[in-house]
């Protein structure tokens, strides 16, 4: 799906890649950080039948602090709501109760930077020790699983250490 498109240019290159994955034997994908949760949507009809395609198992929007990874993009990436903007512990446990009354299956959260400017690096951490904690209690509370987009060693170590189930990026 392209990350700068419209709505619903992306639904329509959406329910392509579908088709063309269930024509290949795909049976199912797990899409993490999904713009306008398009992910949740697709999957919700999938699950009653009223879409082709592989069986989707989303994660909806990402969760990020402010000025974490993802805050340069240009004003159209913002508008397209593909992450949740956290701070503190209540405001990440709202966010993952949040995104499961929306029905993702999974919590992404942006535990690291990347390489989009100058306040994010790959290894260093974005979320505090009390925010990861939050996260992770309430989503191993309701057996969901979390993935984290981290690039550095002692990020990844806390995450999994937490009871993460998937680095991506690392």
């Amino acid at each position: 799906m392209g990350f700068f498109e419209g709505l619903p240019d992306r639904t329509i290159r959406a329910g392509e890649n579908f088709a063309g994955a269930v024509a290949a034997g795909v049976t199912g994908v797990r899409c993490l950080s999904e713009g306008d949760e398009l992910d949740l949507a697709w999957g919700r009809a999938y699950a009653a039948g009223t879409s082709l395609g592989p069986r989707v198992t989303g994660a909806g929007r990402a969760l990020r602090t402010t000025a974490g990874h993802g805050t340069c993009f240009p004003r159209h990436y913002t508008r397209m709501s593909l992450e949740l903007v956290c701070d503190g512990p209540d405001d990440m446990a709202r966010a993952v109760r949040r995104q499961l009354e929306r029905g993702a299956q999974w919590i992404k959260i942006m535990l690291t930077g990347g390489l989009y400017s100058p306040h994010e690096t790959c290894d260093g951490g974005q979320f505090t020790d009390a925010e990861l904690d939050s996260v992770m209690d309430v989503a191993n509370q309701r057996g969901i699983p979390v993935a984290a987009h981290c690039g550095g060693a002692e990020p990844a170590i806390a995450f999994s250490e937490r009871g993460g189930r998937s680095v991506e990026h690392g």
